[in-house]
């Protein structure tokens, strides 16, 4: 089964056809996001709709921090990134302008912008969950398509869904509740704080920490070679394992 999940710092997952070596480039929208960030559920409004517009070829996750959520690797990112606050996010960690964190309102276009660029590499991964002893493998496989030389890295999240708890850690704030200008939007009608809020597309764990391990690929890499590497996980017992995925 090929799954999503990226190579590099950054997602550049390809594919590739074989009769016309069209390269269709994915790209990563990642939202840092927390269950206190009133405006956040403008976010995940957002993603919604460059997810319905864009299908597959944009994976969408959550990044949370400060809450029942967070993953230590959000305040990593946040720090050497320069994350200027919530909900924030960044399309492929690129640079965009001198920004890597960009403002809700520009996700849609550096999608776009960023699935018109030729893609790097091909990368198939193989997935295998053994539900008995909670153990992920994933196998990657890396084509490279275009020679590059600077450093590069493998990389996997475990991304659940629809996880909900209660108290302050999990019940969402909302600040698009009965606030003018806003009317007709999906949260206008909602209450302030949203409890038992179902919180989508949660990043649980990046496998290979904030930015990924190398494996074998070396910092220059040619057109058609070929590498692999493997990740292996425990799924944590707090997380729903049918509601998980990489």
């Amino acid at each position: 089964k090929k799954l999503s999940t990226y190579l590099l710092v950054i997602a550049t997952v390809a594919f590739v056809s074989t009769g016309t070596k069209a390269q269709i480039k994915n790209v990563l929208l990642e939202q840092h996001t927390g269950a206190w960030c009133g405006w956040c559920v403008d976010g995940t409004v957002i993603m919604d709709e460059i997810l319905e517009l864009y299908g597959d070829q944009v994976i969408g996750v959550k990044i949370h921090g400060g809450d029942a959520m967070e993953i230590p690797e959000q305040s990593i990112i946040a720090k050497v990134l320069y994350l200027p606050g919530y909900p924030t996010g960044s399309i492929d960690r690129r640079n965009f302008g001198g920004l890597v964190f960009i403002g809700r309102g520009s996700w849609k276009t550096s999608c776009k912008s960023q699935m018109e660029r030729k893609a790097k590499a091909e990368v198939d991964c193989f997935c295998t969950l053994d539900k008995d002893t909670r153990t992920v493998n994933i196998q990657f496989m890396a084509n490279i398509t275009e020679s590059m030389d600077l450093p590069l890295k493998f990389n996997a999240f475990i991304v659940e869904e629809d996880v909900t708890g209660t108290g302050s850690g999990y019940n969402q704030k909302n600040y698009i509740s009965g606030r003018a200008g806003f009317e007709g939007h999906p949260y206008y009608d909602q209450p302030s704080t949203l409890n038992g809020y179902h919180h989508m597309k949660v990043v649980r764990k990046m496998i290979g920490g904030a930015w990924g391990v190398p494996g074998n690929l070396p910092e220059s890499v040619q057109v058609g070679e070929f590498y692999t590497y493997e990740f292996e996980s425990e799924i944590d017992e707090a997380w729903k394992i049918d509601d998980v995925h990489f």
